[in-house]
């Protein structure tokens, strides 16, 4: 029986370099380019710091609070294929920030003076698709890219101040009191985020491109954590339209 086995075996290593010759290939890896790319990023924030919970439900007038600008580091390795298709995976770390100047409340806090410093942080991790456009320059390249991933958005910090001269919800008037330096709770959140932009490669070398694309992106909702008093600050869209620049490498 042992002997019949190895006589098998033999047979099947025998045969197995002609049956390799004759598969037909379904995935030519040898086609595809391979890349990384490096990119930093200015972002023109969306959307605003609000009130939630107690704040807002019992006084009413808690104003929306502007993000600021951001930016984003970013590192994705991915391939292209002959025809123009790119797909890649991006690892980034974006930062945000509130604005920081004074806003008046309304309604029953006409009066009242809000200050939110607020650090909003995004780990992403993204899967992009995209397509390089040929033109016929061996220089200058279009290309679209859309992608799709998760954000982890976390709130550093969010300290509020408030000068206090409204009529408030109580009927009693703080006449020039404030609150300054009170601070909320951090929080973390996970979040469906995606991507869209257009953009321009140059080709710097045989190995390097530059890659100049304007865009815009999602990451979702961030919110601090809820304090003793049941408060909280979010941000129920968190986005961005950006102004990206990378360097592309061939491997």
């Amino acid at each position: 029986m042992n002997k019949q086995l190895g006589i098998l075996l033999i047979g099947v290593f025998a045969a197995l370099p002609s049956l390799a010759e004759e598969q037909t290939v379904l995935f030519d890896f040898s086609d595809l380019e391979w890349f990384g790319n490096l990119s930093a990023t200015y972002m023109d924030a969306g959307g605003d710091v609000e009130f939630h919970g107690n704040t807002a439900s019992l006084y009413g007038g808690s104003p929306e609070i502007a993000l600021d600008d951001g930016q984003n580091v970013s590192l994705a390795v991915g391939f292209q294929t002959q025809d123009g298709w790119r797909l890649s995976a991006e690892l980034a770390q974006a930062s945000l920030a509130s604005s920081t100047a004074g806003v008046f409340g309304f309604d029953d806090r006409i009066d009242d003076t809000f200050r939110v410093d607020a650090e909003i942080e995004s780990l992403l991790f993204m899967l992009n698709g995209g397509y390089d456009f040929d033109i016929g320059s061996d220089r200058f390249t279009p290309f679209f890219e859309g992608g799709v991933g998760v954000a982890r958005n976390k709130w550093n910090q969010a300290i509020l101040d408030v000068s206090y001269d409204s009529l408030l919800w109580n009927g009693t008037t703080l006449d020039d009191q404030q609150l300054i330096g009170y601070s909320y709770p951090d929080g973390e959140n996970t979040e469906f985020a995606w991507s869209a932009s257009l953009g321009l490669r140059v080709a710097l070398s045989e190995q390097f491109d530059l890659a100049l694309s304007y865009g815009f992106i999602d990451l979702g909702q961030a919110a601090t954590g809820t304090d003793a008093n049941g408060d909280a600050l979010g941000v129920d869209d968190l986005s961005s339209q950006q102004l990206q620049l990378g360097l592309d490498f061939a491997f």
